[in-house]
Formats: structure tokens, C-alpha cells, sequence
């Protein structure tokens, strides 16, 4: 619970060198454990039985309020963590660590999960998939909206910060062409952003799980079907069984 929950705040503390988040927050872990044990432990599977019985509508909302959250923790607790809180130091002025952390913190938990396999009964180490079957959705999306804040809130000059590369100026006159926004503007779009793109996953995965699961059910009542005429072909068979029995001693007698 604590690495998807938190797994990408794990990972840019180390990278940073600072205190988890998560311990330094008095609410973040038992709010999250405390919906973890409704989830799972609620006498009667109350909660997972109402949000099945919602579905898809449930996993629209709880996706794109997902996103809402991932594209303001990408921006307000990802890009400016490392541009604001950390000024001063030498990575407050990278453009690697704003976009490294921006995407990592927003899809870390799943890189996690993909390495160690922690969501599964035992855990092993493997090749993550991303470098067999590309980035996931969670990673690209980060990635995206790290870059379109950095771009829209004009944090990043090339004459500033890389005053000595030749096509600073030439660079500079291009990302003048993206409109600008004011930091709460983009925050507002990143996370819109993030919101709808999960939001239409989810619907997607929630109509093909419920044709899987229209599917299954299907098959098992079939299943059934087939079992109960197996069953009554038997009886049947039994019945004539019994009947030439007793005809045979009808006749002996």
C-alpha cells in the first residue's frame, strides 16, 4: 500500500537525498491505510460490493480524481519541489532533475511494481517492462504534463540557465510561442489534463471487464446446464435401469 500510494515520493526522496514525504505528513499514511482496510477487510465487502455494482461510473470518478491529484503532485510537489524548496543548490537549476522528478513522482509506485513485482504472492526482481514493451500510460502522462508545466509557466530559459550554448536565443524565441500561463493556471490544466486521459481509461477497462465478465458468467451457466442435463441423462438411465431390473423379476417369478 505504502510503495503505490507513495512510491513515487520514495523515489525522488532518495534521488534527492531528503526525508520521505510520507513520513514528515502527520494524515497521508492513515488516511491511505485506513481506505485500504475498507477495501479489503469491510465485513461483507460492503465498499468493494458498492463500487462493483457502480462500475463504470466508480472508476471514472475515482480515476480522474486520480489525475487530478497527479497532475498538481507532478507540478506543485514535483517541478517547483526541486525549483523552489531546493533553490540555491545546483539541481534547482537543472532541467534533467525538474522533468526527472516531475515524471517519476507521478508513476513511481508502478515502476516499482514492475521491478520487484510487489503486488504479487512473491515478490521477484525482473527487467522492468519498459524496456521490453515501452512506458506505460502512467509514466508517458507524468512525462507530458511535467513538460507542458515547465513550458507553459515559462519556468525554463535557456539564455539564463545555459547562457554559453549557442542556440539559446534561437531556443528561447520558440518557447516564446507557448502561450503563458500563471503557475495555479497550469496546475489547473495538468491536472484536467491527467483527470480526462485516466478517466477515459478507466471507462475503457471497465467495458472490457464487464464484456470478460458478462463473457464468464456466460460459460458458467452453460456449465451448469450442461451439468444439469449430464445429470438428468443419468437419471434417466437409472430409472430404465431400475424398470428392466424389475420386468426380469416379474418374469423369474
Amino acid at each position: 500500500m505504502l510503495t503505490f500510494s507513495f512510491g513515487g515520493a520514495i523515489l525522488t526522496s532518495l534521488a534527492l537525498g531528503r526525508t520521505q514525504m510520507w513520513l514528515e505528513n502527520n494524515l497521508s499514511v492513515p488516511v491511505y491505510a485506513g481506505v485500504y482496510l475498507l477495501m479489503g477487510y469491510m465485513p461483507g465487502d460492503l465498499l468493494y460490493g458498492f463500487l462493483r455494482r457502480t462500475s463504470p461510473v466508480s472508476d471514472v470518478f475515482l480515476a480522474s480524481v486520480d489525475g487530478l491529484l497527479r497532475g498538481y503532485g507532478v507540478t506543485a510537489a514535483g517541478v517547483d519541489l526541486v525549483r523552489k524548496t531546493m533553490h540555491g543548490q545546483p539541481v534547482a537549476e537543472s532541467l534533467v532533475a525538474w522533468v526527472f522528478v516531475g515524471t517519476v513522482l507521478g508513476s513511481g509506485g508502478g515502476i516499482i511494481d514492475d521491478v520487484l513485482q510487489i503486488s504479487q504472492r512473491s515478490w521477484a526482481f525482473r527487467t522492468p517492462t519498459l524496456a521490453t514493451s515501452g512506458f506505460s500510460l502512467d509514466t508517458k502522462l507524468s512525462f507530458f504534463a511535467t513538460v507542458g508545466y515547465i513550458l507553459t509557466t515559462h519556468a525554463w530559459s535557456f539564455v539564463e540557465h545555459a547562457p554559453g550554448f549557442p542556440l539559446s536565443p534561437l531556443l528561447d524565441a520558440v518557447l516564446d510561442f507557448v502561450p503563458h500561463l500563471a503557475e495555479e493556471e497550469a496546475r489547473l490544466v495538468s491536472g484536467l489534463l491527467c483527470s480526462s486521459v485516466l478517466g477515459t481509461a478507466a471507462h475503457f477497462a471497465a467495458g472490457k471487464y464487464a464484456v470478460l465478465e458478462k463473457a464468464a458468467l456466460e460459460a458458467a451457466r452453460r456449465k451448469k446446464d450442461d451439468d444439469a442435463d449430464i445429470e438428468s441423462d443419468d437419471d434417466d438411465e437409472d430409472d430404465a435401469d431400475y424398470a428392466e431390473e424389475d420386468e426380469d423379476n416379474e418374469k423369474n417369478e
